[in-house]
């Protein structure tokens, strides 16, 4: 057994490893190393937080920022790797070289006469020998690991590790040596002594150069243990139930297989492949690198989907060659730490180990992470093993076996760091076939939750609303069920009984949906968090039970069928589930003891609120892109808003050219297009963020003057201006200063707040140039922005729970019952749970010549902050294949806006659908004429299709003849095409 203490941050963390003697099978299903403290993760939550922060930090997912931010950082790596010690090869940087000085020792106490405390150097040379080959044969001869044994040296007594190391490092500068040149590291080896150094086992520095270890203790393993924490290595972990309770920090539950975490027992167990390819001991070509989108800009060689035969990374019988593949590199995110100017590299890898006794004989998957910071080795480095069937300490089932697949579902603790990518990159791997020791092959694909494969398990599924009462029933024991216990808020306690009279009997517990088990066929327990065992017997009163922490509002409880030649016909397992709300999570509050979602409009609440007063709004210019994320980000969505009595430009910090300032020459609004005639003259109240001594009204003059604006506490920059009547803009005039900006969003002021805001255009690509005059054109019908949010969540969660009916998931189409059902949460980062769609999609103008499509025809995109999202076909023309076709499949409608199938049949080749259908679509309303007041202004007045069969028949008939249009409201012959016969 292991402990270990760091004591600072860093290099200067030093890890304290008390060895303990324990036979290795006895030590193989335990706790094999424990962490105290963990300072590195908690300053990783805390400088997480800060990057986060601001609503502004983050862009949106969606477009493609996921993936260009993480290969931007990843092609940085070498620069990290500076030191002499690493070396050019194959235009690679690789760590190549790396020399210590042995300091054996005396303390000053001691007597140096005593034949018993001189230390001796053949064992050190032996040791240090072996050490030497071990990562020579770990690296295939790229790593030269040297050492110079100096003679014994007395040190002066001091029973602090600190006051040790500089008192070595004294005597090592004055015997000439010179760090850098002549030496990189140290290894001192001490006497244990209560005088002194009181402690046995050994310490070594992270990311650093020095070691300690007593000289009792010194071996092999120890060696090459202390050394690996030198290079960058933490203890590493891997996923655990237990993470729930420590939280922000992984709970010490050891990978048990690498000589870092409970492996060093093992004659081969090398560190992982990330390791060795961030040193270049493996090749970049011997690595496939993979993302859900394919190749892109950032990666050309990037694949979505593929198979492939991968060989063990720590294979000894051969050199590898170039065409040899070692593993599979997912990236998911990377985070910056602004405190110590870091950057962190978070990725999943997939690799085969055949070391370790061959009790790896199968797929390893890890979540690896590179913490990329000025250092001696440039990174620290750390994972988290998922085990397949995480609630089974046994090393055994450390490993994906063949036959089987696994869903890497996005674990809490990537989830917590960035939550959004986390359930964007959701790989899915097949272990097809596999050569004991040789090679394996492995099919690699990402899911797609919300279109995801067929499934291979009829699983028969309930549905419960935590807080809603108990499930308690009798199942056939043959047949499959899944139980989705919804609305468990930050950490409801989920508790689930389970038994059978004539067979033994499980449950298994999951924190998403069992693909694994239930699409892929795999082993039921792949992906199961915990186990609820029950052997034969079922007595109603004493029944098997487990309680369950749940996490992210959600638990999934499988009860696989019991299918063997021993189970008796008609065999019966009785299950049931209770759930209660602890504490609300991110964006929802307390009512009668549920969980409920806060309104689109105000969609933010800190967890743990108890009334909907404590929901609160997105910053205008953001938007909250998952209902559990715990900031707004950049939203490029907008609304067809032109008319205000409220105008401003705004911008994120990040994107203007310094980083911390905008100047602002000239900002002028036109009624015009094309910001011909005369500006608005600038008569209202000027706004702005906050300001670098130069008053807003400034961006509004002709003087020689200009604003300098600076962000506010959301981390936005922005200047406008509020009239005290309601202004039409079609078009924004802007010259900036040598501060400039590469993007801008032009938004109206909505609702009755002055808070309120909300995007009407997106304009990127700016020219940053000084003095240059930008025109912001953005035509959009003269619409007033609504002064109430449309819709809101609903207060309540549905009260028919659990349902009297299984249903069944995933459903290939929307359901349009009333009766709760099983709904998978999105890993669409853009997508809200929307209102239940109409059966009927509603037809699109069409000519007599049959489909047409008007590129500048608005659809309905999403719901946020209380409006519909809208998009012009053009826009939707210009994005990629898959998110074309996710859009086009979408068959909401709301109010007046309608589905992009509809509204662009050309770009979403649905043509062929709006010529079949001919019905009144009594969803939304038609253009019976517009109002023009006094002052000009136009108002479009409607009706429904109801209100049109109820005229009598020759009005009726009139109404069908109207032929104008306005905005997106269509004419009746439209929209009514049943009643108008139109079809």
């Amino acid at each position: 057994m292991i402990f270990m203490t760091p004591y600072c941050r860093h290099g200067n963390i030093f890890y304290l490893c008390f060895i303990y003697l324990f036979q290795v099978a006895q030590c193989i299903n335990e706790k094999d190393d424990i962490v105290f403290e963990r300072p590195l993760q908690e300053r990783d939550r805390a400088s997480f937080n800060l990057t986060r922060n601001k609503a502004t930090s983050v862009p949106n997912i969606e477009y493609g920022f996921r993936q260009q931010r993480v290969w931007d950082v990843i092609e940085t790596m070498n620069t990290f790797k500076d030191k002499r010690i690493y070396s050019s090869i194959n235009d690679r940087t690789t760590l190549s070289s790396f020399h210590y000085l042995v300091v054996p020792s005396w303390w000053s106490h001691q007597n140096k006469t005593l034949s018993s405390l001189a230390m001796s150097t053949t064992k050190i040379n032996n040791v240090m020998s072996k050490t030497a080959d071990y990562y020579s044969d770990m690296s295939w001869g790229k790593m030269s690991l040297t050492y110079e044994v100096i003679p014994q040296t007395t040190i002066g007594s001091t029973s602090g590790i600190y006051g040790v190391k500089n008192k070595v490092e004294t005597y090592i500068r004055q015997q000439g040596y010179v760090k850098g040149e002549d030496y990189d590291g140290i290894i001192f080896l001490y006497w244990e002594s209560s005088s002194a150094l009181n402690f046995g086992g050994a310490l070594g520095q992270l990311n650093g150069h020095f070691i300690w270890i007593s000289y009792d203790d010194l071996t092999l393993n120890v060696a090459r243990h202390e050394i690996g924490h030198n290079f960058g290595h933490d203890h590493h972990l891997r996923k655990h139930y237990s993470y729930r309770d420590s939280r922000p920090d992984l709970d010490y539950y050891s990978d048990g297989l690498d000589m870092m975490s409970g492996g060093n027992t093992f004659a081969i167990s090398d560190l992982g492949l990330p390791s060795k390819w961030f040193y270049n001991w493996v090749e970049d070509s011997s690595i496939i690198h993979m993302q859900p989108e394919g190749a892109t800009t950032e990666c050309l060689t990037c694949l979505k989907s593929g198979t492939f035969t991968i060989k063990p990374f720590d294979m000894r019988d051969s050199t590898p060659s170039p065409n040899d593949i070692f593993g599979v590199h997912i990236p998911i995110t990377e985070v910056y730490d602004p405190l110590t100017n870091s950057h962190y590299v978070y990725s999943y890898w997939l690799s085969y180990r055949s070391g370790v006794d061959g009790i790896a004989d199968g797929l390893s998957v890890h979540l690896a992470w590179f913490e990329l910071y000025d250092s001696l080795f440039g990174a620290y480095y750390d994972s988290m093993f998922y085990y397949p069937n995480e609630w089974n300490d046994n090393k055994l089932d450390a490993i994906v076996k063949k036959g089987n697949c696994y869903h890497i579902a996005p674990a809490s603790y990537i989830r917590d760091k960035d939550l959004l990518a986390a359930e964007a990159v959701q790989p899915v791997a097949c272990v097809e076939s596999l050569d004991s020791g040789n090679s394996l092959e492995v099919n690699v694909s990402f899911l797609d939750p919300l279109s995801p494969p067929p499934k291979q398990v009829d699983a028969i599924e309930h549905s419960l609303t935590c807080g809603s009462g108990i499930l308690d029933q009798e199942f056939d024991a043959s047949e499959t069920h899944l139980i989705h216990v919804k609305g468990t808020g930050k950490n409801g306690q989920v508790r689930v009984w389970q038994c059978n009279s004539d067979v033994y009997s499980q449950a298994m517990l999951y924190d998403s949906y069992p693909y694994a088990h239930v699409n892929y066929a795999s082993l039921s327990g792949y992906g199961a968090t915990k186990r609820l065992p029950a052997y034969q017997g079922c007595n109603v009163n004493s029944m098997p039970s487990l309680t369950y922490k749940s996490d992210y509002d959600e638990t999934y409880v499988l009860v696989p069928s019991t299918k063997k030649d021993t189970t008796p016909a008609g065999s019966i397992t009785k299950v049931k589930v209770s759930c209660s709300v602890s504490s609300c999570a991110t964006n929802q509050y307390k009512l009668n003891n549920k969980c409920v979602q806060c309104p689109i409009d105000m969609p933010r609440s800190n967890a743990g609120s108890s009334s909907i007063n404590n929901c609160f709004s997105c910053p205008g210019g953001t938007s909250l892109p998952h209902p559990l994320a715990t900031v707004c980000t950049l939203s490029d969505d907008f609304l067809p808003i032109s008319r205000s009595k409220g105008w401003r430009v705004w911008v994120p910090e990040y994107q203007t050219v310094s980083k911390i300032r905008w100047g602002v020459k000239l900002l002028e609004f036109y009624a015009t297009s094309d910001c011909s005639g005369s500006a608005y003259i600038p008569n209202g109240i000027a706004i702005n963020s906050r300001n670098f001594g130069t008053a807003p009204d400034l961006a509004f003059s002709d003087s020689a003057g200009a604003w300098s604006g600076k962000a506010d506490n959301d981390g936005a920059i922005w200047v406008g201006m509020t009239f005290s009547a309601v202004k039409s803009v079609q078009c924004v005039k802007l010259v900036c200063t040598s501060n400039s900006v590469t993007e801008v969003r032009v938004q109206a002021l909505v609702g009755n707040s002055e808070d309120s805001w909300a995007n009407v255009w997106v304009q990127k690509d700016l020219d940053t140039a000084k003095n240059v005059e930008q025109i912001l054109s953005f035509e959009h019908p003269p619409t007033v922005p609504p002064t109430e949010p449309p819709t809101k969540y609903p207060t309540e969660s549905p009260t028919k729970e659990p349902t009297s009916e299984p249903t069944k998931h995933p459903t290939a189409t929307p359901s349009t019952s009333s009766s709760p059902t099983v709904t998978n949460i999105s890993n669409s980062p853009t997508e809200y749970p929307t209102p239940s769609p109409t059966e009927y999609p509603t037809p699109s103008p069409i000519d007599e010549g049959g489909c047409v499509e008007n590129k500048k025809s608005y659809f309905l995109k999403n719901i946020r902050e209380g409006a519909s999202i809208i998009k012009t076909c053009q826009w939707l023309g210009k994005k990629p294949t898959k998110v074309i076709n996710r859009l086009c499949r979408k068959t909401l409608e709301l109010g007046d806006y309608k589905p992009a199938q509809l509204m662009c049949p050309k770009t979403c080749d649905t043509c062929s659908i709006i010529g079949n259908i001919c019905e009144d679509n009594d969803s939304i309303g038609f253009l019976l004429r517009t109002l023009v007041s006094a002052g000009g202004e136009i108002t479009p007045k409607k009706r429904d299709c109801k209100w049109l069969r109820g005229l009598p028949s020759k009005r009726q008939s009139n109404v069908c003849t109207f032929t104008e249009s306005y905005g997106i409201f269509e004419p009746a012959k439209n929209v009514c095409r049943e009643t108008c016969d139109t079809c």
